[in-house]
């Protein structure tokens, strides 16, 4: 899920645990600069802390730093491997953004990660943004990749490549889409792979049932009766995601459509 536009975050937000840092606290845009040598507060809360009592924390670190040229900068040891709370602060102690640092060791810390999101929607299906405006919101957000699965529509991840085609963003788009076989609720995220697996049974229906029913004899002993047709199409289903070179996940198990029932029940899910 795109989280929510902020105004000021740190850099870098993965650092190596117990060595000392420079650390960068910069706005998102010009709106949002620090003034110029004025104090602020900072506080770091390590997670991974003894306490004694949660009303009296003796572990929370408070740091003061003037701010030049809109930013902030300042020195800090993270210790051990774990996750750590920075919150920044103005002169009348309110409370400016709330970040998160990750130390880690050296294993770790020699990988490069990276954010992204393997399931996402424009208007061509069941979003709100034409696809073009969502992948700049979620490059905006800082992902480093993105995969646009509308709903049994493999080609509006093409709008994206011809607008950006010319634009070196340091984001990639990796093709998918959202496959529902005809006739059952469940549904399967599509990634990487070369064609539309939604496009073989829109076009070739009849096609389509013919390998589903021959697949029904396939279906594991171990699987209800009931489930067993629904089974089979999801076989069909991963079958062809692979065949394409994709991979095949199953999203949103406990999917409440309208707020209602689930889309697929916790026995079928098992």
């Amino acid at each position: 899920m795109l989280p929510v536009s902020v105004n000021y975050d740190i850099w870098p937000s993965v650092v190596p645990a117990d060595k000392e840092c420079e650390m960068t606290i910069a706005p998102s845009s010009k709106a949002f600069l620090l003034f110029e040598d004025k104090e602020y507060t900072i506080k770091i809360i390590s997670v991974n802390s003894d306490e004694l009592t949660y009303t009296d924390p003796k572990t929370h670190k408070y740091l003061k730093a003037i701010a030049h040229d809109g930013i902030i900068k300042f020195n800090f040891t993270f210790a051990e491997e774990q996750e750590h709370i920075v919150l920044l602060y103005n002169d009348e102690e309110k409370l400016l953004r709330e970040m998160r640092v990750y130390s880690l060791y050296e294993d770790l810390y020699a990988l490069t990660p990276l954010m992204g999101d393997f399931h996402g929607h424009s208007y061509r299906s069941d979003g709100k943004h034409d696809p073009c405006d969502v992948i700049s919101q979620y490059r905006e957000q800082g992902y480093d990749f993105f995969t646009l699965t509308d709903h049994n529509r493999f080609y509006p991840g093409g709008e994206i490549d011809e607008v950006y085609k010319d634009v070196k963003c340091g984001f990639s788009r990796v093709v998918g889409e959202e496959v529902h076989a005809p006739q059952t609720t469940a549904h399967v995220v599509h990634i990487g792979g070369r064609e539309s697996v939604c496009e073989m049974y829109l076009n070739n229906r009849e096609g389509y049932e013919n390998e589903v029913e021959a697949l029904i004899e396939k279906v594991p002993e171990n699987v209800p009766e009931i489930y067993k047709e629904r089974y089979a199409k999801l076989m069909w289903v991963t079958e062809k995601i692979h065949s394409v070179g994709g991979i095949a996940i199953f999203p949103h198990p406990f999917w409440r459509p309208g707020e209602k029932t689930y889309s697929v029940t916790s026995e079928f899910a098992r």
